[in-house]
């Protein structure tokens, strides 16, 4: 099943959303038969990317809000916080301001609470992309700054991680 929901990817990468599609509930309905739940909603939540791109918003709201429930049942907040992104990009798409903001606002918080810093700078990241959008630049550039922020530092970290590793490692 893991193997169709990786051919599923780049079918989707490649914009062949059809077969993306197709594979996709292939994968779904193995995880589904297997009753693997933790995979049953990210397949879910990968179906609605499917849709998101290939422009069927109405399905990929589907397929999160579904998404949404199946990674709640399973106490699933990561998978939870990045759905809620994903939806609240579609608000954001459709001139809902009020309403990605708020969906922004959850995966934020539940991010923030997960120690989720990569996850929040993107957040942060959409929230000052919609005010720049909605004309509002001040606030654009304080969400902006503090996504880029947290990325240079989470990439300070990784590249400093790697030298320790690669100074320190006898092989």
């Amino acid at each position: 099943a893991n193997g169709l929901g990786q051919m599923a990817i780049v079918r989707r990468k490649r914009g062949e959303y059809k077969e993306a599609l197709r594979l996709q509930d292939r994968c779904h309905k193995l995880f589904q038969k297997n009753g693997m739940h933790q995979h049953i909603a990210t397949s879910l939540a990968n179906k609605g990317i499917i849709y998101q791109e290939d422009g069927d918003i109405r399905s990929a709201t589907k397929c999160y809000e579904k998404a949404i429930m199946g990674f709640q049942d399973i106490n699933d907040s990561q998978g939870t916080a990045k759905t809620l992104h994903q939806l609240g990009k579609i608000a954001a798409e459709s001139g809902e301001t009020n309403q990605a903001l708020k969906l922004y606002r959850k995966s934020l918080r539940i991010k923030r609470r997960n120690h989720d810093r990569l996850g929040i700078a993107t957040t942060l990241g959409q929230i000052g992309k919609l005010h720049l959008k909605e004309g509002d630049s001040r606030k654009a550039i304080r969400y902006c700054r503090r996504s880029l922020r947290m990325k240079i530092e989470r990439s300070e970290e990784r590249r400093v991680g790697k030298e320790c590793r690669s100074r320190w490692s006898p092989y």
